[in-house]
């Protein structure tokens, strides 16, 4: 598709897939960094003395 036939339609179109992606992108961020976070928790309960993050 060349851009000289974008109609308006398929413009928002791209907006609304454009917002869609970003808000799953940071929906998946939020889960890894409260994943990570969990797990190094569960490791200071295994290894209190270690010095890991």
């Amino acid at each position: 598709m060349q851009a000289g036939n974008l109609r308006p339609a398929d413009v928002e179109k791209f907006v609304q897939l454009g917002k869609e992606l970003r808000k799953s992108n940071a929906q998946l961020k939020m889960q890894v960094f409260h994943e990570s976070r969990h797990e190094r928790r569960e490791w200071k309960k295994k290894y209190p003395f270690s010095t890991e993050v």
